[in-house]
């Protein structure tokens, strides 16, 4: 129903020639949730339908999983929004914003973004340290107890 309806509004707004920045937007999800569909219908096919069991099964079994991955990020970024309070440069800092982009930094470090220009050198040592603590737990632990889980999920399907 959100496909159809998304999609429908789509063709609308093409009709009624409204504004880009509705329509662009608009289409990327409704396109999105489109092809998403598509692991619906895979389900009718025998070889598919178990693969797409697994992908349903592993969904549902990771809500812990992330509930423990968001606190970890969030904590990394709260420690990486108040070191870049100390910033005293013109330069504007990635962490310099909000709490928010202090997360989202966090987050890029976990996935391999790993930028320090900007910050003082004392600042880099700390931020060096944390970031050693960050891909430890992020990296190694977390993403190591996904895996099994993985694992578990699967003998459960």
């Amino acid at each position: 129903l959100t496909s159809i309806s998304l999609n429908t509004a789509t063709i609308v707004c093409a009709f009624l020639q409204i504004t880009e920045t509705i329509y662009i937007p608009l289409s990327s999800i409704a396109i999105l949730i489109s092809w998403l569909w598509v692991f619906y219908f895979l389900r009718i096919f025998s070889s598919t339908a178990v693969l797409v069991s697994m992908i349903n099964q592993i969904v549902k079994d990771m809500w812990p999983f992330l509930l423990v991955l968001f606190i970890s990020v969030t904590a990394f970024g709260f420690s990486f929004y108040i070191i870049a309070w100390n910033e005293t440069t013109t330069h504007d800092l990635f962490t310099g914003n909000n709490i928010f982009w202090g997360v989202a930094y966090s987050w890029a470090q976990m996935m391999g973004a790993f930028d320090t220009e900007g910050f003082e050198f004392w600042d880099k040592i700390l931020i060096y340290i944390i970031w050693f603590f960050h891909t430890l737990m992020t990296m190694f632990v977390l993403l190591n107890l996904l895996i099994g889980m993985m694992g578990d999920s699967f003998g459960k399907v």
